[in-house]
């Protein structure tokens, strides 16, 4: 079910890998594989995805405010976004500004 906060969520992805990929750097996870990573003082990006993974065929995408995992979304090619955690917060206009 579509709903705005979803919608809002979702669109907060797609803008947090695009940046990642725009701005990030390889990154080594310890028994996880390679991830596009892009930190800076107002929050942290990792982005995974299959073809660099160890473990698993799922992308990830994970977004920290401060030690807050704010965002933390995976997906399968081709399926819908399960949205695994959401808080709002201030982190958000990073995304929109």
């Amino acid at each position: 079910m579509k709903t705005p906060a979803k919608d809002r969520t979702l669109f907060l992805k797609e803008q947090a890998v695009e940046v990642v990929n725009r701005l990030g750097e390889l990154e080594q996870i310890p028994n996880h594989g390679i991830a596009r990573a892009y930190n800076c003082p107002a929050l942290r990006i990792r982005y995974t995805d299959p073809e660099t993974s160890e473990c698993d065929e799922f992308y990830h995408l994970d977004v920290w405010d401060c030690e807050r995992k704010v965002p933390y979304v995976v997906w399968l090619a081709n399926e819908p976004s399960e949205i695994v955690t959401f808080k709002q917060g201030s982190w958000e206009t990073f995304f929109v500004a």
